[in-house]
C-alpha cells in the first residue's frame, strides 16, 4: 500500500472501527523506519485506543502511540505531516491522560513549515485550519 492510500485510509478510519483495524493491520506489518509511516502507525495505535473498551488497553495503545510519534519526530523533526498527525491525535486525546504535551510545539512547527510544505491539498487545508 502506498502513502496516498494510507492517507486516505487514515482519514476514513477516525470514525470507523473497521477502517481503523485495516489501517492498524497494514501498518503493524511495516518494518520500515520511514518516519511518516511511523507517524501513521502511531496514529493507528491511537485510533485503536479510541475503539477499545478496556481502559488498560486504551492506555497501552495511547502510550505506544506517543512513543512511536516521538521516534518519528526524532528522525524527522521538520516534517509538517508528522507534526500534523501528532497534533491531531493529541488534540483529541483527553488531557487528563497527560499525552497532550506537544500541542503548542507542534502548532508552532506547523506555522513555521507551512509556507514551504508539499503535503496533499486536503491535508494542507486541515493544517491551515489549525494554524489560523
Amino acid at each position: 500500500m502506498n502513502l496516498d492510500e494510507i492517507r486516505r485510509l487514515f482519514s476514513e478510519a477516525s470514525d470507523n472501527e473497521l477502517k481503523t483495524s485495516q489501517l492498524y493491520t497494514i501498518l503493524e506489518e511495516q518494518t520500515s523506519q520511514n518516519p511518516i509511516l511511523l507517524a501513521y502507525r502511531a496514529s493507528a495505535e491511537a485510533l485503536q485506543a479510541k475503539h477499545a473498551w478496556n481502559p488498560l488497553t486504551k492506555w497501552a495503545n495511547i502510550a505506544k502511540s506517543m512513543q512511536l510519534f516521538q521516534q518519528a519526530v526524532d528522525i524527522e523533526p521538520n516534517n509538517i505531516e508528522i507534526r500534523f498527525l501528532r497534533y491531531s491525535i493529541q488534540n483529541n486525546t483527553p488531557s487528563i491522560l497527560g499525552y497532550s504535551g506537544n500541542l503548542a510545539e507542534d502548532k508552532q512547527k506547523m506555522i513555521d513549515l507551512f509556507p514551504k510544505s508539499d503535503v496533499p491539498d486536503k491535508m494542507k487545508a486541515e493544517i491551515k485550519k489549525i494554524i489560523i
